[in-house]
């Protein structure tokens, strides 16, 4: 049987709970004002951002009927994400975070207006049956 040897070389570590350092509690963050702002805002951004999705899925099931086109519609909005995410996440690095924040949510808001305003009117944007 071997006999335990002990290396004097490295301190002994306390396993008592260490009661200086501050544990980190999400209604703590929250009470940080700008911290809340951002995060509301981006919640509300990621809510209108899917209640968008879900509507462009709603239209093409209504209008076509078919689920290649659902997936389509699916595949159409999402897998541009991957590519754009990676070239802009390299890009914003180098730019002020609260001006591109701003500027992001702001176009996110202003597109759908924007295709809204096009569209109006015309058959292609049309959402009735004709049957």
């Amino acid at each position: 049987m071997k006999a335990e040897q002990r290396n004097d070389s490295f301190p002994a570590v306390s396993l008592s709970p260490v009661e200086d350092i501050p544990v980190a509690s999400f209604s703590r963050v929250l009470k940080n004002r700008s911290f809340l702002l951002l995060w509301l805002a981006q919640l509300l951004s990621q809510i209108v951002f899917n209640a968008a999705n879900y509507g462009v899925i709603a239209i093409v099931t209504a209008i076509t009927h078919s689920t290649v086109m659902v997936g389509l519609a699916i595949v159409s909005f999402t897998l541009p994400a991957v590519p754009f995410s990676l070239l802009a996440g390299v890009y914003v690095d180098y730019l002020n975070k609260r001006l591109v924040l701003w500027f992001s949510n702001a176009l996110r808001a202003a597109t759908p207006v924007l295709s809204w305003l096009r569209c109006s009117g015309t058959r292609i944007c049309s959402f009735r049956s004709t049957s």
